[in-house]
Parts: structure tokens; C-alpha cells; sequence
């Protein structure tokens, strides 16, 4: 029997082996991954659709039920949020222009909640990650920052900022807010911020 290991071996180029499926196939059907083997995810593409669907499918099943019997409890004034099953006032919730399309014109979500899923359905439109993707990449950084190493996110999100390069697109790895933003403002230029701790080291009066 062909194990993961022996596909490893065989690789060439162009290809690469998948852990789930054990198979050999093209880059092309792996998603991009800056900081994985081939600068590719580990499961083919495939493998990692239906991983995703299977996770999302178990989560449904189990936290729809006791939605719909928490739902049960709700008073005029207070709505159970699909995600995180709290019972909460209305006003914790976003109201929404079509009454028609949500219970009590607020939002299924209460506002943390709706927050925190804007931030993971920003990451796989903008960026092509799934939330499994950040936390396998965040998980491969020790839960830290890339460049100073702090596991405080910080920000408004207090989500890992995901730093892209500006000119191709590709994922580069997860930095704190402080870091990402102080890239930016040096225009991601490594002569700039070299030029900038030469500087602080020849004012460091300590």
C-alpha cells in the first residue's frame, strides 16, 4: 500500500502529494499557501473542500437544534443569536431594510457575532482563505505574530492581520495590528525600514 510518505518521494516539480486523498497531483489543484511545502496548502484543494463541508455540516446539525429550542424562550424584546446561542436584547442586533427577511427585523446574528463573521468572509473573498487555512497558518506561527512575535492580535477585531503583498496578491503570513500597519506606512519598502532602525540606533541615546 502507497503511503503519503512513498508519494512524497515521487514527487517532481510540478507536483505534489496530497495527505488525504494519498494521491499525486498538479500545484495547480492545491491553493496557494506562502508558508506551506511547495508553497502550497497540505490537502489538494478537492480534499479540502469536503473537510470544510464536513466540519460545517457537524457544526450545523448540533448548534441549529438547540438554536431552534432556545428560540422558543425568546420574549418580544430579546432574539437568540444563531451563532453564538445567547439569548440578547434587540438593540444587540444589526437591523436590517427588508423586515420580510429576518425575524424581528434584526439581523440572525448579534453584532459580535456579525462582526466576526464579516472578518472570516473577508479573508476567503479577498484573500482566497478559509478559516481552517488562518487557524492551520496561525497554528504554524505559534499563535503569534511573524515579525515581533506578541499573541496579543490587537485592533478593533482583535483578529491576526493577514499580510499580503501589494504588488502580487499572495499571502505572506499573520501579523499583529501594530506590525501590519507600521508595514504600510513604510510602503512594505525593506530600504525604508532599514534606513529607519539605522536611525533609531543613531539616536539611541541609552
Amino acid at each position: 500500500m502507497i503511503t503519503y510518505q512513498d508519494l512524497i518521494e515521487k514527487e517532481a516539480d510540478g507536483d505534489k502529494a496530497c495527505p488525504c486523498c494519498v494521491q499525486l497531483k498538479s500545484l495547480d489543484a492545491f491553493n496557494k499557501n506562502t508558508t506551506g511545502r511547495k508553497n502550497r496548502q497540505g490537502p489538494c484543494r478537492q480534499c479540502q473542500n469536503a473537510n470544510v463541508r464536513k466540519m460545517r455540516r457537524r457544526r450545523l446539525s448540533s448548534s441549529t437544534q438547540k438554536w431552534l429550542k432556545l428560540r422558543d424562550q425568546e420574549k418580544p424584546t430579546t432574539k437568540v443569536c444563531k451563532r453564538c446561542l445567547k439569548m440578547k436584547p434587540l438593540v444587540e442586533f444589526h437591523t436590517v431594510k427588508d423586515l420580510s427577511r429576518c425575524r424581528k427585523g434584526v439581523n440572525t446574528y448579534c453584532k459580535s457575532c456579525f462582526n466576526e463573521l464579516h472578518v472570516i468572509w473577508r479573508k476567503e473573498k479577498q484573500y482566497g482563505l478559509t478559516q481552517v487555512d488562518f487557524e492551520e497558518m496561525l497554528q504554524r506561527q505559534g499563535n503569534k505574530c511573524a515579525i515581533c512575535g506578541t499573541s496579543d492580535p490587537g485592533g478593533h477585531a482583535n483578529v491576526f492581520s493577514i499580510d499580503h503583498c501589494h504588488c502580487h496578491g499572495h499571502v505572506r503570513a499573520l501579523l499583529c495590528t501594530l506590525c501590519n500597519t507600521g508595514l504600510g506606512h513604510f510602503q512594505d519598502d525593506p530600504n525604508l525600514l532599514r534606513k529607519a532602525a539605522e536611525y533609531l540606533e543613531a539616536h539611541d541615546n541609552g
